[in-house]
């Protein structure tokens, strides 16, 4: 009886998950990213550009990038306020980049100094993203790496900066970072929201990040409060 029950209530929670991303109409079943947008919209980690649309195709920029991250980390609360001086704190990423300064980003410019911008509308470039999925699981102490990577089937590693070269390595050793058709990573190219949920997805299922429900509900808070 314990099995059946746990089975309908399985059966209803797939359901209702795809009844839940049915209301985008830019999202299908044979979407190559379906299962990861399914994945990220069911744990809060992503919502829709819109009631009706997800924009799968759209490009993700830093702001998103480091707000999924703390959504992952399940919205740790910040009272101080960041310095980079281009992010207001009561902007929907002001909470989340406060949290990741320093550690999970660097920003752009001299600390302490009007320079010192973090440029949250940019697009983010993948090597950007490899960066910071890096430095979050190097906070989480997993970012254990044999020097011995091989990178010589990585047709464009030339084209990877300095500062990402070991986060880079990192993720294409556990299968994070995947090469095209051609041998490339291409480190300097966007991502889109649907490629972006899919490597959050592998990121929590490559480490068995335990992810809680981050509470959208204070992000939309801020947003309310910013509009007052």
């Amino acid at each position: 009886m314990k099995r059946i029950i746990s089975l309908a209530l399985v059966f209803i929670m797939a359901s209702a998950s795809v009844f839940a991303l049915e209301k985008f109409v830019d999202i299908s079943p044979d979407n190559p990213y379906y299962e990861a947008i399914e994945y990220v919209y069911d744990n809060e980690l992503m919502e829709g550009c819109s009631a009706e649309r997800f924009e799968p195709d759209a490009y993700v920029n830093r702001a998103m990038v480091v707000t999924v991250l703390w959504r992952v980390e399940n919205c740790p609360s910040y009272l101080c306020v960041t310095n980079f001086v281009d992010v207001p704190y009561r902007s929907w990423y002001g909470e989340s980049v406060t949290w990741a300064e320093g550690e999970i980003t660097k920003g752009y410019g001299e600390w302490g100094t009007t320079d010192y911008v973090f440029k949250p509308l940019d697009l983010a470039t993948k090597e950007q993203l490899w960066t910071m999925l890096w430095r979050y699981a190097e906070m989480n102490k997993l970012t254990e790496l044999s020097e011995n990577v091989d990178m010589s089937a990585v047709a464009d590693i030339d084209k990877v900066s300095d500062y990402a070269i070991d986060a880079v390595k990192w993720g294409y050793a556990n299968g994070l970072i995947k090469t095209d058709e051609n041998g490339c990573i291409d480190p300097k190219g966007y991502i889109s929201r649907g490629e972006f949920a899919a490597y959050i997805k592998d990121f929590v299922d490559a480490f068995d990040f335990e992810v809680g429900i981050a509470t959208v509900d204070r992000i939309k808070k801020m947003q309310n409060a910013v509009q007052e």
